[in-house]
């Protein structure tokens, strides 16, 4: 059986993704907060609120279609590429905790900047080309589907 490539997404179906996302995000930055001793781990969970509130307000009451990982193969590729930076940030992370002997809960340093000043940008170029890459391919889907012209109501039937 096909997966279907595109699903219906109402705001009530936002709303369970999102509460369940912002559920995770307390609890996360809570765990954080307990690791750190530092706040600013809260932020994430209001971020989130943002997001949801943007989403909600942009989709319309009788819902948006979506496209599904089946419907869009390069949503795929951007998985994977976010895959990778987030276990590129773990071992990053683990490397200046025990080699590096750096303390979780203490401020970060000059190079922990630079690191996460070049992971967001490698987030948001390489997410900017995966995008881009997906709108050719989906222009160039369109372009080569086969146009049928007997069904046109333009012309009405001509045979006689």
């Amino acid at each position: 059986m096909t997966q279907p490539h595109t699903i219906l997404f109402t705001r009530r179906r936002w709303d369970r993704l999102f509460a369940f996302g912002t559920v995770a995000a307390v609890i996360v930055a809570g765990l954080c907060i307990g690791l750190t001793g530092q706040y600013y781990s809260c932020a994430g969970p209001f971020v989130l609120l943002g997001m949801w509130g943007y989403v909600r307000k942009t989709t319309p009451v009788s819902g948006s279609r979506i496209e599904t990982i089946e419907g869009n193969p390069w949503t795929i590729r951007l998985l994977v590429f976010l895959g990778v930076i987030l276990l590129l940030t773990l071992c990053f992370y683990t490397f200046d905790r025990f080699v590096l002997e750096h303390p979780i809960n203490k401020p970060w340093r000059w190079y922990h900047w630079c690191f996460m000043t070049v992971t967001i940008a490698a987030m948001i170029i390489g997410g900017h080309f995966i995008d881009q890459a997906s709108k050719r391919d989906r222009v160039k889907r369109i372009n080569e589907e086969p146009i049928d012209n007997s069904s046109s109501q333009v012309m009405g039937n001509l045979d006689p």
